[in-house]
């Protein structure tokens, strides 16, 4: 024990080491450390966990946070060779002014052959050592030489020997030939199940997963997962050189064997001669069926000729399992990363020669297997073991490479957000220092970004804090979030070029449906339901403020029909607060006379009756405060499932009830107009008719001279145009008449069967005098077999007379006037009137259109009318359910179809 005295007095010292005796006496390391990072004492366990140079670090760092007389603080340490921290209880110890720093290791206890402190009686040499509690996991590291380098104690605790004893041996030596060939091959590997004999009589079952570092050899770690017995008639192998691990060991020529001395261990009794020797046969672990393990060496390369020697010579640092992992990095992302899929075939000087080749099939099985831990069995006989030829055993060193500039470049700070995108974990760290996080990872654990992990503790807080996962096969990790909440993950370790030099890398993939503890799964759920909660309120504000917004009045009532709530609108439209109303009946928001339309509308509802079904709403009139009433159309309806709610939905439609009050007096208006025009015709029909009949008539009497001779030539032109007066007179009162009755809807027809070529040629013999004084030529073009019409006849002749009588008055000395009928394919029959005259504008045509409306196309004078021939006639055509189109053109003519459509024509 190292107790420097030198500053110190010798009483308090003697005091301090009374204090810390219980502690430096037990198997757990302990090391009591001055104030000023001076060792004053520490057990064997404690000196070969801490030096003392840690030791002095450590305790000048926490002796300012530390007080007298208080229960031990809990600290995670990074200890020297260890990938993750081991947790040490510190106290302060006070003897007047000196203080010291006591600290307590409480992981797994190395076993230490060291006498302690304190003097036991010596155990009786019947007794059996008793094995340690099992460490969960623990650290390798191996050099050039695949010689152990650093060992952890919890792994030399749970063999039963020192880490000194250790550190040296390979793990061919500890009886592990698959991870030492896997360690000679310079490869990441992870999952190689080994079985490690210890002082104990059994063996430890571990996994191992390691990765290669540049310059360094390898750095691992291992997962423990329980003892097993020693196969009986099984003893290690001698473990074979060590060769560099830059590359697989392959053997020049091979080399004659050399006869091995015979073997001095003595025969096991568990195989004697009458038995058969005894065959182990170990199997290995197979993988989990959701992992995806990532290629061998090899799989899935090819070589890409278009490539550049840039690219290539950028991936050239790189081992076959490094490049493999960044192929499924690439293709997570749907892309591929330059120069990667380059290294299909080995470099030059990896390619196997003929001699090589020859060893291929044995060598093969050897490079692509997962060993096993290799036993051998004594009653079988010994294998010659095979010597190394020089080349081999000392390899010349290559030449250093160029660093990999592709991939430094994909780690890079602009390609960083690739890793950011990919739905695993990935952590990169150099030591104890974090140097790189991505976002998946940030997520799970709750950090915002890197410094806020590594000001939560880094790695420590990652994975020490957080309980081993219960897996059978051991390849689950757990890490602790931010809020000290562990998650399920499995991971992946390998090294990587990053700024410069080589770090670490985790790849963390999260395991779906990993089981949780009881306090995990209750804070889950209550995570879960205050975010439910959280979301129904923001729900229930959105939907308040939506019917807020709106401009109808929404109640919310009971099926007694008491005032639950109402929205702001309804406020507003009844001038009522909705607390003052709250609890009161829903009527008195209406008028009496509304009362038992709101109740029976209310009751039919809640009975799901019809009216429930047929639900139209209702008028009612509604109540104001100040007194007021305004007309109200109510919908109400129930609230979701719940038959005792009822929403009623008020809408305000005073503007509908003023629109349609000046529609009812627009329409008193122009039945009171209609009747007056009605009145007005019947006294033209009853009072002016008969006095131009007994115009007309005495006019023809005095015209055929009947009493007696005029002999005034004068007078008997007089009479003429009194005559010719008085028809003009008579056929306007009839126009007026027939078109008010077509308007009126009380124009008597009688539709019959009618053949439209026999009443054109009726028309054109009456027309055909008048055409002939204007010199006009009156022409047909009349289908034959053209199928009779339904209509009326008195009309359909009146029709052909007003527009013959308007072609004959509006054309020149010299045209013509056509009238024809046809059958189109439709089955329609057509007429259509044509001349040759003055024609019209689409302007002139609408006037014309329009009763007593009249246009200065004509030059001639004299040529009158009253502007009813073409609305009387279209409004004939629409009587006889036929359809009038006109078309004119200025100094080319006009054309009017009347069109029949094949409802109204019959079959011949």
């Amino acid at each position: 024990m190292n107790t420097p005295m030198d500053g110190f007095g010798g009483a308090a010292i003697e005091a301090l080491r009374a204090q810390a005796a219980t502690a430096l006496a037990a198997a757990a390391p302990a090391v009591l450390v001055h104030a000023d990072g001076t060792l004053i004492a520490a057990n064997a366990s404690g000196r070969a966990v801490l030096d003392e140079a840690s030791a002095a670090a450590f305790a000048v760092r926490l002796a300012p946070g530390l007080r007298p007389g208080r229960p031990a603080r809990m600290e995670r340490l990074r200890l020297p060779g260890r990938l993750t921290p081991a947790t040490f209880a510190c106290s302060l110890l006070v003897s007047g002014t000196t203080r010291a720093v006591l600290l307590v290791g409480l992981d797994a206890v190395p076993t230490i052959e060291a006498a302690a402190p304190t003097v036991a009686p010596a155990p009786s040499r019947t007794e059996e050592p008793t094995a340690p509690a099992l460490p969960a996991r623990f650290t390798w590291r191996t050099g050039l030489d695949a010689r152990l380098g650093a060992v952890d104690p919890r792994l030399a605790a749970a063999l039963g020997r020192t880490p000194e004893d250790l550190v040296g041996l390979d793990w061919h030596a500890l009886g592990a030939p698959g991870a030492h060939r896997a360690v000679l091959e310079g490869l990441s590997f992870n999952h190689l199940p080994v079985l490690l004999p210890t002082t104990y009589g059994d063996a430890l079952d571990i996994e191992l997963g390691g990765a290669p570092i540049r310059g360094e050899g390898m750095r691992g770690f291992g997962i423990v997962k329980g003892r097993q017995p020693v196969p009986a008639g099984l003893v290690r192998e001698a473990a074979p050189e060590p060769v560099t691990p830059t590359a697989p060991a392959r053997m020049a020529t091979p080399q004659p064997p050399v006869a091995p001395a015979p073997p001095a261990a003595p025969m096991p009794p568990a195989a004697t001669e009458g038995q058969p020797p005894v065959r182990v046969t170990l199997s290995i672990v197979p993988s989990a069926p959701n992992v995806v393990p990532l290629r061998g060496n090899g799989e899935g390369a090819r070589t890409d000729n278009g490539r550049g020697e840039n690219a290539r010579a950028s991936w050239e640092g790189l081992s076959n399992g490094e490049r493999n992992a960044f192929r499924e990095i690439a293709r997570a992302l749907g892309a591929r990363l330059e120069g990667v899929d380059d290294f299909g075939e080995l470099p030059a000087s990896e390619v196997p020669t003929p001699a090589e080749e020859a060893q291929a099939p044995d060598n093969a099985q050897e490079a692509t297997t997962p060993e096993a831990p290799t036993f051998r069995d004594e009653t079988a006989a010994p294998s010659p073991p095979v010597s190394m030829p020089p080349s081999v055993i000392a390899p010349a060193m290559p030449a250093p490479r160029p660093e990999p500039d592709g991939l430094q470049r994909v780690l890079a700070d602009g390609e960083r957000p690739v890793l950011d995108r990919l739905p695993l974990g990935m952590i990169a760290f150099r030591g104890d220092r974090l140097l790189y996080a991505n976002r998946a990872l940030l997520d799970w654990t709750g950090h915002a970004d890197l410094a806020a992990l590594e000001a939560a503790g880094g790695l420590a807080a990652l994975f020490g804090d957080a309980p081993e996962a219960d897996e059978d096969d051991g390849r689950a990790l757990t890490i602790t979030t931010a809020a000290g909440l562990p998650i399920t993950v499995e991971a992946r370790l390998m090294s990587a070029p990053w700024e410069g030099g080589m770090a670490m890398l985790y790849v963390l993939h999260r395991v779906a449906g990993a089981p949780v503890s009881p306090a995990v799964e209750t804070d889950e759920r209550l995570r879960q339901a205050e975010l439910a909660l959280r979301e129904a309120e923001s729900s229930s504000r959105e939907l308040r403020a939506i019917l807020d917004t709106a401009t109808d009045g929404v109640v919310l009532i009971d099926a007694a029909g008491t005032i639950l709530s109402m929205n702001h609108p309804a406020e507003a439209l009844f001038g009522f607060n909705a607390g003052d109303v709250k609890g009161e009946a829903f009527t008195l928001l209406l008028a009496p006379e509304s009362h038992r339309a709101a109740v029976d509308y209310l009751d039919g509802l809640a009975s799901n009756g019809v009216a429930s079904v047929l639900n139209d709403g209702r008028e009612v009139i509604g109540r104001v405060r100040e007194g007021g009433l305004i007309p109200l159309f109510m919908t109400v309806g129930r609230v979701g499932e719940d038959p005792t709610k009822f929403c009623a939905v008020l809408r305000d439609i005073t503007q509908w009830k003023k629109a349609e009050e000046e529609l009812i007096e627009a329409k008193r208006l122009a039945e009171r107009a209609n009747l007056a025009k009605s009145d007005f015709l019947a006294k033209i029909s009853h009072e002016i008719r008969t006095p131009l009949n007994a115009i007309i008539g005495f006019s023809e009497v005095m015209m055929e001279e009947r009493f007696g001779a005029i002999e005034n030539q004068r007078y008997r032109d007089y009479l003429r145009d009194i005559h010719a007066s008085g028809e003009h007179l008579i056929s306007l009162i009839n126009d007026l008449l027939d078109l008010s009755k077509i308007e009126a809807g009380k124009l008597d027809l009688a539709f019959t069967s009618v053949s439209l070529n026999e009443i054109v040629q009726q028309c054109m013999g009456i027309m055909q005098p008048q055409a002939n004084r204007e010199r006009i030529v009156v022409r047909s073009s009349l289908a034959t077999d053209l199928p009779p019409v339904v209509a009326d006849a008195r009309s359909i002749r009146q029709i052909v007379l007003n527009l013959v009588s308007n072609s004959v008055k509006f054309t020149q000395p010299g045209g013509q006037v056509i009238l024809s009928t046809t059958l189109t394919e439709n089955g329609e029959v057509v007429l259509r009137v044509r001349d040759t005259g003055i024609g019209m504008s689409e302007a002139d045509v609408a006037i014309a259109m329009e009763p007593f409306r009249q246009i200065a196309t004509s030059g001639r004078a004299g040529s009158g009318g009253t502007g009813l021939g073409l609305p009387l006639t279209k409004a004939l055509a629409e009587a006889n359910r036929a359809s009038f189109n006109i078309r004119s053109a200025v100094d080319v003519g006009t054309i009017v179809e009347i069109t029949f459509p094949s409802t109204r024509v019959l079959a011949e």
